[in-house]
């Protein structure tokens, strides 16, 4: 099994909507973090945007991103985010899902989906870095490559 820690981040600065309902839309879960640099995105300068899920749609710092459809902000204080991603993981032919809890017992169900980001099978998700994190599969058959 590989696992990847991905830095990437997209940065947005400067930016201007006219006549925009909605300024943005996770394609998929972990589609990507977003950096809003002044807060022309988020209307929060230096934050970051994210997809809601179990882990950090609890957070009391974390926001609903106005003029979005299913994100949250949060604000750089956090810490840094960063993609993390499980591939070629041998977890049986019905690619068994992953369960994340963080030292706050917060937990989110993260698919196996098709066409990830860096390889064409697998687990991906946002994580806060330089914290702890508890990753379940159930009835996987683990193998290590």
């Amino acid at each position: 099994m590989l696992f990847y820690f991905q830095g990437w981040l997209t940065k947005f600065s400067q930016l201007s909507f006219t006549n925009v309902t909605n300024r943005g839309h996770f394609r998929w879960v972990y589609d990507g973090i977003y950096k809003d640099e002044d807060g022309t995105l988020s209307n929060l300068s230096n934050s970051f945007i994210l997809l809601a899920d179990g882990l950090w749609n609890t957070s009391n710092q974390c926001t609903r991103t106005a003029n979005f459809v299913n994100a949250i902000t949060c604000p750089s204080t956090l810490g840094s985010w960063i993609r993390f991603a499980f591939n070629q993981a041998s977890l049986g032919k019905n690619g068994e899902n992953l369960y994340v809890y963080d030292s706050f017992n917060h937990s989110t169900t993260v698919p196996y989906l098709a066409k990830r980001l860096t390889h064409p099978n697998g687990y991906m998700m946002a994580l806060l870095a330089k914290r702890s994190y508890l990753f379940r599969f159930d009835n996987a058959n683990v193998s290590l490559n």
